[in-house]
């Protein structure tokens, strides 16, 4: 009926990272779900879970009428790069067709940009080789590739594991108006705007210190709106050589 429409257009509103657009719009299509799967529980049957390409079948997984947690298929050892057309049947469960919702879960060095975003980086170290101790610019540009007023664009940089951003050089900058809010996370500098102006650029400059010695590399770095993460553009992971000092 009217119920089960909904909860299905509810299923194919569901974006990339499991939401449902803004947080007060997730948390309703949440608890609609959840109340839907108790009231209508269809799962009453064991079955099984194959996923093929064409005919071939890539992997076959078992269920009992009591699970309730997500099945993991690990599929990679069977894909080869490009593109795939792959087909999910389920046999058994009951009578009625089981609702289902599938995430996609992978690793790439400098993940694939998404077409709509409206924000670009580059991000670029002066040197690539620099001695312990020692000080490397690093170089950041974020752009609004668009021609629209943007709200709340941030920035995540990347920073290789041989280099270290000072809390005092940020503050600097963000004294200097550069940017309205920031904080560091592990490996990476976390930047936030309130707007960004029509095809405008916020241009920095960071100073990084070598601090231990070895080649390495940091997390690709991205850019997009705070409210729609999913739209955003990568930038080439920065590496560096920090020789050790004498």
């Amino acid at each position: 009926g009217n119920v089960r429409r909904a909860i299905e257009y509810l299923q194919t509103a569901r974006n990339g990272r499991g939401t449902f657009g803004a947080t007060q719009a997730t948390i309703v299509a949440l608890r609609a779900i959840t109340a839907y799967a108790v009231a209508y529980r269809s799962n009453r049957q064991d079955g099984v879970v194959r996923i093929y390409e064409g005919d071939r079948e890539l992997v076959k997984r078992t269920f009992s009428s009591n699970d309730v947690e997500a099945m993991t298929l690990d599929l990679w050892p069977d894909l080869s790069p490009g593109d795939h057309t792959l087909r999910l049947q389920v046999e058994g469960g009951g009578d009625s067709p089981l609702p289902w919702v599938g995430e996609i879960r992978y690793h790439a060095v400098q993940p694939a940009n998404d077409p709509n975003t409206a924000t670009t980086i580059s991000t670029s170290l002066r040197t690539g080789k620099v001695q312990e101790g020692a000080t490397v610019a690093l170089d950041v540009v974020v752009e609004n590739v668009s021609e629209d007023e943007l709200p709340t664009p941030m920035a995540i940089i990347g920073i290789p594991a041989g280099l270290e951003i000072a809390t005092t050089v940020v503050e600097d900058l963000h004294k200097a108006g550069k940017f309205a809010f920031w904080e560091i996370k592990e490996r990476e500098l976390i930047l936030y705007w309130r707007k960004m102006e029509p095809e405008s650029k916020h241009e920095l400059v960071i100073d990084l210190t070598a601090r231990v010695p070895g080649t390495s590399a940091g997390p690709a770095s991205r850019t997009y709106l705070y409210y729609t993460p999913d739209q955003k553009y990568w930038a080439e992971p920065l590496s560096i050589e920090v020789t050790a000092s004498k």
